[in-house]
């Protein structure tokens, strides 16, 4: 029993280097409404009010229809609405124990309507979370709230379960889930054909050396395995057991291993062996390669074709973001870098490129938009042709003097809009009802695939009269049509499997078959170029159009049960009057922030909107016999974000120039900050303002040779900071280019002690690739020494007082190795890496000067420990000083 207790303490510590999940603040102008039921309440912006009721209806639907063989009661859950962003997504969380829905639907025809599947699959997390909050998660809740139950969870159940098994629900309780879709089996299916046999750590945690497919496309596969071999009850009796005694090594393996004879590494190889059998290679059709095959990952998208039958193309990797290119005979030449891309999207007409970027709020995290983008190839320069939209799918005319574009609104209502280069709107058909996705010209009317009812539409709406003709009607999911010689051609997923199509006579026949997947077809002069899905990333290919079978509407769908029209009644929701929502609370204190726990108690808040934080620790030292409070709240409901600190120290028998005395200290501060974020290139630009106000007062309670003394000083802090810093691909240890500047003003009002300081940074490309220089220069001018110090020594010196500082730092920082590489079930290694620097600090007490250097090296791992799926860094930085000491110093960090 004693070991149990033990391994919970393991659980609360792990979990308190998690941090509280918050993805930011929606507006304050925001008028919220909600809709309560005994299982959920939907929080959502009143312009959604149009879709909330039937929101509430998918919502009841998804909760019946994601319990299946889970056997759960989970607590009541919130629903918060976002829709002020441009993003497909969706979350559940626990601490503070609530969902997110991201309204807008995505930008790629799946064939499900987004909302219902969004929240089948959300919903299934929440059925999931409630396994755990059964059993020893019961008594981690009692202990230490939601926390407890986020310790269990991420420690015991591996990702690929977790989202897996969302998407197996998915795809059996909508038409077409993922699991029947192309483009998502695709990653996978080259993956095992393709690449290497890749271990279980391998296939779960990815890798920097190669792509690795993600979590989902694995765990779907692992999941519909083990419920084919063993039996749908498998999955509940293995989280049953794990939430009911989770305290032996890799309990989820353990468990699997009980009840289907087999652990999670050996059910991968069987996976593996016969996936590999069922998608071994077939017929394809006969193409040519335009783009190199890289020995490295390197993805070629997007194909547009100008008069003279040019590529251009997207390309990311590794080792470098998403470019612009234009291939010319397997050469490539950097046209464009630019910001944050929505890859669905690229076009050509008249001269001219055109795409979609994302660009969000500098403050508001929940409102971003979807913004075009023109570039001229011959001027070389580009143009937003119009800021703050929601605009999808553009594409030019043959002249590049009109666009056509899809628009969602915030009720989800799609329009099809034609907008000439200034963002002028020329006309507008405004859907009733569905999606509409991917509009393109056909000569003077636009073709636009319209998704209703699980059903997709090829339509043609004539700008000369304003009708709209039905040119297909299918059961499968098409995209991307464009006009050939031979007919319209269509993208199409056909009974999991990619395809190009040709559309004649309202039917489909087939064109393309790809070895593993295909996406953007651009035809040219008889021939269709596309983007070839291969393991180590999409080549540009082409090949002839040659029109072959058609393709009979012969998939099957499921029968399922209808959504119902229920109403439901909407009160207002007003943030203001709840602010505070205990979540998480531990027998022990936890520092999330800064991955650090202590002993004594912690007790945290988060509002359900994000905008209210409040946290409380008391900390005890049983060596020192000293106590610490400490509380800290968070407002950020306004533009501005306001902040309250509190602590208060008691050091009793504490020793000040060898006398005795009780040591009392007490701190209140409180202030305001702005922080805007800028995103919208190749360049990130981040800008921070803070004004604070402190008191403290520090009371010392001597023997009888002294007498007690109180020492009390008010101050004044400002804050500035600046980055400009040029987008990481995922290699890069630094940034490629940044430059960083920052100021600190303290004064102390009392005592009229001034302090000022100033840093400048920036980072360099190193001699090789991914190679990163990192440069700083540090100035603080004091008038005291008793102001408190913003430049911290250099490596390998602890606890200098000055009162002037200068100081230089020089990183140089290189990858080693990628082993991916296991040590049984102790570790996975994704990376080596190592820095050499040197730190040079001339500081003045008052009295007399000093200089301080080290010179040092400082080694990290980059893995995965005991099966864990967050990336953790270990390492240590071992330093010389200028005066002999050799200082060592371990680093553990959980990267998240």
């Amino acid at each position: 029993m004693y070991f149990r207790y033990l391994l919970i303490l393991f659980f609360i510590t792990q979990q308190g280097f998690c941090q509280f999940y918050s993805n930011g603040q929606n507006s304050s102008s925001v008028n919220w409404r909600q809709i309560n039921t005994e299982d959920f309440q939907i929080i959502f912006p009143s312009d959604f009010g149009e879709k909330a009721q039937e929101l509430a209806n998918i919502i009841v639907y998804a909760n019946k229809q994601s319990r299946e063989y889970l056997k759960s009661s989970p607590r009541k859950i919130s629903i918060i609405i976002q829709n002020n962003t441009t993003v497909d997504n969706g979350f559940v969380t626990l601490a503070p124990w609530r969902s997110e829905f991201y309204t807008m639907p995505s930008q790629e025809n799946d064939g499900v309507r987004w909302l219902k599947k969004l929240a089948v699959h959300e919903y299934r997390h929440i059925v999931q979370l409630g396994k755990f909050q059964e059993g020893v998660g019961r008594v981690l809740y009692l202990l230490m709230g939601d926390q407890g139950l986020g310790a269990l969870t991420i420690l015991t159940t591996p990702l690929w379960f977790i989202e897996g098994d969302a998407v197996s629900i998915e795809t059996r309780k909508t038409k077409i889930g993922r699991g029947d879709y192309g483009p998502f089996l695709r990653e996978l299916k080259a993956q095992i054909i393709e690449g290497d046999s890749l271990s279980y750590e391998k296939a779960s945690f990815g890798s920097y050396k190669e792509y690795v497919t993600d979590h989902y496309k694995l765990g779907y596969q692992m999941v519909e395995f083990v419920k084919a071999k063993f039996g749908e009850a498998v999955w509940d009796s293995v989280l049953t057991s794990v939430s009911h005694n989770p305290f032996i090594p890799y309990p989820f393996s353990y468990y699997l291993k009980k009840y289907t004879g087999k652990t999670t590494s050996e059910i991968y190889s069987d996976l593996y062996l016969y996936l590999k059998e069922k998608w071994k290679q077939k017929r394809f059709t006969e193409r040519k390669n335009i783009s190199s095959i890289p020995k490295q990952y390197a993805s070629y998208s997007n194909p547009v074709l100008d008069y003279k039958g040019r590529v251009y193309c997207f390309k990311q990797s590794y080792d470098q973001i998403v470019r612009i290119i234009l291939l010319d005979s397997l050469r490539e030449k950097v046209i464009h870098v630019p910001g944050r891309i929505d890859l669905n999207n690229f076009s050509f007409g008249g001269g001219k490129l055109l795409w979609a970027e994302k660009r969000r709020d500098p403050r508001w995290q929940y409102r971003d938009y979807s913004e075009l983008i023109i570039f001229d190839i011959n001027l070389k320069n580009r143009k937003r042709i119009k800021r703050k939209t929601k605009w999808f799918g553009g594409a030019l005319n043959k002249t590049g003097k009109a666009i056509t574009l899809i628009e969602q609104s915030k009720s989800n209502i799609a329009s099809v809009l034609i907008i000439d280069l200034n963002g002028n709107e020329i006309n507008r058909f405004i859907l009733d009802n569905g999606t509409a996705f991917h509009p393109a010209w056909h000569h003077e009317d636009v073709l636009f695939v319209k998704l209703v009812n699980e059903k997709s539409y090829l339509l043609s709406w004539s700008l000369a009269n304003n009708t709209i003709d039905t040119l297909l009607q299918t059961n499968y999911p098409i995209s991307y049509p464009k006009v050939s010689e031979k007919g319209i051609l269509l993208q199409a997923s056909i009974s999991g499997k990619d395809k190009i199509v040709v559309v004649k006579n309202k039917q489909i026949f087939n064109v393309i078959t790809p070895e593993f997947g295909l996406d953007f077809p651009a035809p040219y002069v008889g021939k269709v170029y596309y983007s070839d899905y291969h393991n180590n990333g999409m080549r540009i290919s082409k090949s002839k159009i040659r029109i072959g079978e058609v393709i009979n509407e012969i998939q099957e769908f499921k029968v399922l049960p209808e959504i119902d029209s229920l109403k439901f009644e909407v009160k207002k929701y007003y943030p203001l009057l709840h602010l505070f929502n205990p979540h998480s609370w531990a027998p022990i204190s936890i520092y999330p922030d800064n991955q650090e726990v202590k002993l004594g108690l912690s007790l945290f808040s988060q509002n359900k909107l994000s905008s209210s934080a409040l946290s409380f620790n008391y900390d005890y030292d049983w060596i020192q016999n000293s106590q610490e409070l400490k509380s800290s709240y968070e407002f950020s409901h306004f533009y501005p974000v306001f902040f309250v600190d509190y602590s208060k120290s008691f050091f009793p028998k504490a020793i000040i120039h060898n006398v005795r005395t009780n040591f009392e200290e007490e701190n209140i501060s409180g202030g305001v900050r702005f922080s805007w974020l800028f995103d919208n290139n190749k360049y990130i630009k981040n800008l921070f303002l803070q004004s604070a106000y402190a008191n403290s007062v520090l009371k010392y309670d001597f023997d009888e040779t002294f007498a007690d003394t109180t020492y009390s000083t008010d101050n004044i802090q400002l804050l500035f900071y600046y980055r400009s810093s040029y987008r990481k691909a995922k290699k890069n240890i630094y940034s490629k280019w940044s430059f960083t500047v920052q100021g600190r003003y303290f004064s102390n009002l009392k005592n009229k002690q001034t302090s000022l300081m100033g840093q400048i940074s920036t980072t360099v490309p190193g001699l090789l690739k991914n190679h990163g220089l990192r440069m700083s220069y540090s100035d603080q001018r004091s008038n005291s020494v008793f102001i408190p110090n913003f430049i911290s020594e250099p490596r390998g010196y602890l606890n200098y007082f000055y009162q002037d500082a200068q100081k230089i730092s020089f990183d140089y920082t290189l990858p080693l190795l990628y082993p991916d590489f296991k040590i049984g079930k102790m570790a996975y290694v994704q990376r080596f890496r190592m820095s050499i620097f040197y730190d040079y600090m001339k500081i003045n007490n008052g009295l007399i000067n000093r200089e301080l250097s080290s010179l040092g090296v400082e080694l990290n791992m980059d893995f995965n420990p005991f099966r864990y799926s967050y990336l953790t860094q270990l390492g240590v930085e071992l330093a010389c000083t200028n005066s002999g000491v050799v200082f060592l110093s371990p680093i553990f960090r959980i990267l998240y």
